[in-house]
This record gives structure tokens, sequence and C-alpha cells, in this order.
């Protein structure tokens, strides 16, 4: 994914412009299960005139960030998820490297964390049966 150009609100508007900085200018690795779900999102929502933003408000506006995180929410509830934010995302993206064998520096790199950062030196700290034996004592 190609991050190129932000959404912004002018009052009520929405408006595309520049990023706020050069280093917000990135490109996202994805996994190839969801690269092929966004590719069939872009090919059902292609506009004819060559609209090549792939996620509109019900008025055809650019979704905002605002937006995005409430169809994001309402999502996640339709198919029984609790309630998760996206920095929560991040935390299960860095478990998963770690059960990949992502080394704890390519994951501060895919995740943009600084090499300083306590979250991936926690979690690559923990192993995964510890974690898990943790997290269901706050199941009980």
């Amino acid at each position: 994914m190609h991050i190129r150009q932000q959404v912004y609100l002018v009052g009520h508007e929405s408006k595309i412009g520049s990023l706020k900085t050069r280093t917000s200018a990135r490109d996202l690795p994805l996994l190839l299960s969801i690269k092929q779900e966004l590719q069939a999102e872009y090919e059902r929502w292609l506009y004819p005139d060559g609209d090549e933003l792939l996620y509109l408000t019900k008025k055809d506006n650019p979704i905002d960030g605002r937006s995005f995180i409430k169809t994001f929410k309402d999502a996640a509830r339709k198919v029984g998820l609790k309630e998760i934010t996206l920095h929560e995302i991040r935390h299960s993206v860095a478990a998963m490297l770690k059960e990949a064998n992502v080394s704890a520096k390519d994951a501060q790199v895919i995740l943009e964390r600084s090499s300083n950062n306590n979250l991936i030196a926690n979690l690559y700290s923990l192993n995964r049966n510890r974690k898990i034996k943790c997290t269901s004592r706050c199941n009980r």
C-alpha cells in the first residue's frame, strides 16, 4: 500500500492534500490475503471516471479519519469482534510477526517504530505460551 496523500477536513468538506511531513510518505507491507481483499474491494468500487479512491462515504466524499474509525468499529461489531482500536491491531501484528520468526529489527521497520520503542522489546521477550497463560487469567 502506498501512502502519498491525506484526506483532511476544512469545515465539513473533505479535501485531499499532501502529507504533513516527507516521512509520512511510505509503503506499507500487506499480507497477501489482505492485498487480495483490498484489490477485490477496489474492483467493486472502481468508478468509470477513473476515481482512484478506494473508500468513499455514502455521499461519495473521501473518507476521513473519524469516518474510517466509525466504519472500522461498525464492521468489527457486525462480525462479532470485541471493540478494538487500531493501536491494538498494531500490537496484534507485532505478535504475529514474532510468531512468524521475523526479527525484532525487521518488525521495527515494518511497524515503523523507533529503535527505542518498548513495544517490540516487550513482545519479543515473552513467549507465546506465557502470553496465553497471562491473558487467560484476565478472562476469568
